[in-house]
């Protein structure tokens, strides 16, 4: 007995909210996925169409701004170009003041550094198995009170056979490391353990500066302290800490800020070609159904239509504020939407969310005195709640599912996007318009003692 409730689920952990959201993703992840696969592979074997290629980015995809070396940096045909390029950018004295635009921050260069006193594929394949473990350990804290065999089943479907992880894990992207720093915000938020909360953020931001909305929801808490010490923290790890490289400071400051201009090069090419963001996908969606020229008219003001959008989405964040999780579902996507251009591996926030969705489950199933029950007759809000959670947990895990699935090629550039940014786009609107129904029916009777976590 001891050996099966180690390893095993039983019958009172398998009537809780979370191994019931667990059991929901899972059969959702395998009834899509499976006939995918399928469906994939026959077309590449039978019809000779490139499989992988229509997941992520070309194959052969050495960075063309660092010295060619095949012999050591190549696995085959792959390069693994984005840990191949800031890697290089590691070993150079001051990266900022090269001739090439580096839009690394420093401590995501440090980071690079710190695998680059091996050889380059010792330091790759290091690289790639701590990125592999830091996720294992986040599916470990969130399903904690699950058994062994949930835990790792849930880990390998949700999280290392996900679509946007397996995409960081093809481009050596060090968005794989992001999951567990949104995790970690997101599980501290909950606990109400805010401080550290605006430190995993603020390391984020040092890595990846997409993180910066989720500082929004420090703001809708009304925890302006734990707010200023993520934003002090940084502001300066994106300016003190270029100081130490040599040179000027000033030439070192502009070269980072040439760098991040990049991200607002919004090229028609860029939009169309493997582009994950909510706008590329509505681009697409509109060229797909015939308006190319409702679609030429925003590719030409994409950047202001995506601050329009990013606005609706922080007034939702604002009305799900008494829900603090489902806020922080909404916050994690605006990085997905605030900017006109991202890639799939900026998904991984889906990853994170689905394993604060769960931990929240299990939150609330400690709450209820492990008296385990979906009932409707419960409290309102808690079951509005469970509503809401179950609501995003499909969502999300639909996200996951990997789609190695190309749309016809509707542009000049005759580049071939695969399907999931117009999958993500239709699910987001599919999804809010649910919450936004669940949330209208009997709203004025919400304890926001019971459900708010702000």
């Amino acid at each position: 007995m001891e050996y099966r409730g180690r390893f095993f689920d039983g019958k009172i952990d398998a009537d809780s909210s979370q191994f019931r959201m667990v059991q929901l993703a899972t059969t959702i992840y395998w009834m899509i996925f499976a006939p995918i696969l399928i469906i994939s592979l026959g077309r590449h074997f039978y019809l000779n169409e490139i499989f992988l290629s229509k997941f992520s980015y070309k194959i052969a995809d050495a960075p063309g701004q660092v010295p060619s070396n095949p012999e050591s940096q190549a696995f085959g045909a792959h390069y693994f170009g984005d840990y191949l390029l800031p890697h290089y950018w590691s070993e150079l004295p001051n990266p900022w003041t090269s001739e090439i635009p580096v839009n690394y921050p420093p401590l995501a260069i440090e980071f690079f550094g710190i695998f680059g006193n091996f050889s380059y594929k010792l330091g790759l394949a290091f690289y790639l198995v701590m990125m592999v473990l830091s996720l294992a350990f986040v599916f470990h804290v969130a399903l904690i009170n699950r058994s062994l065999s949930t835990r790792i089943k849930s880990f390998i479907t949700l999280g290392l056979l996900s679509g946007p992880f397996l995409i960081s894990l093809d481009r050596g992207n060090v968005a794989g490391y992001s999951i567990g720093l949104l995790f970690s915000f997101g599980y501290f938020a909950i606990k109400q353990q805010w401080t550290f909360a605006s430190i995993s953020i603020a390391v984020l931001v040092s890595l990846k500066l997409y993180a910066l909305p989720i500082f929004l929801i420090f703001v809708l808490a009304k925890k302006w302290k734990s707010l200023a010490i993520g934003i002090v923290i940084s502001v300066s790890s994106l300016t003190l800490f270029l100081i130490p490289y040599p040179g000027s400071s000033i030439d070192t400051f502009n070269g980072f800020l040439h760098g991040l201009s990049g991200f607002s090069d919004n090229s028609d090419r860029k939009l169309y070609c493997y582009n994950h963001s909510f706008i590329g996908a509505l681009i697409q969606l509109l060229h797909l159904s015939g308006n190319e020229h409702i679609a030429m008219r925003i590719s030409a003001h994409a950047q202001v239509l995506s601050l329009i959008i990013s606005a609706a989405f922080i007034l939702l964040t604002f009305l799900f504020r008494y829900y603090l999780t489902i806020a922080i579902v909404l916050a994690f996507a605006l990085m997905s939407v605030i900017v006109p251009i991202s890639y799939g591996y900026t998904l991984t926030w889906a990853i994170a969310a689905i394993c604060i969705v769960l931990y929240r489950a299990n939150q609330i199933d400690v709450a209820e005195g492990k008296q385990y029950s979906w009932s409707l007759e419960s409290d309102n809000s808690v079951a509005k709640e469970k509503k809401l959670l179950y609501t995003t947990i499909a969502y999300l895990t639909i996200i996951l599912v990997p789609m190695p699935v190309a749309l016809p090629a509707v542009n000049a550039f005759g580049c071939t996007t695969g399907v999931l940014p117009s999958v993500f786009f239709v699910l987001t609107v599919a999804w809010i318009s649910i919450m936004l129904i669940i949330h209208s029916r009997n709203d004025a009777s919400i304890d926001r003692s019971g459900a708010s976590n702000l």
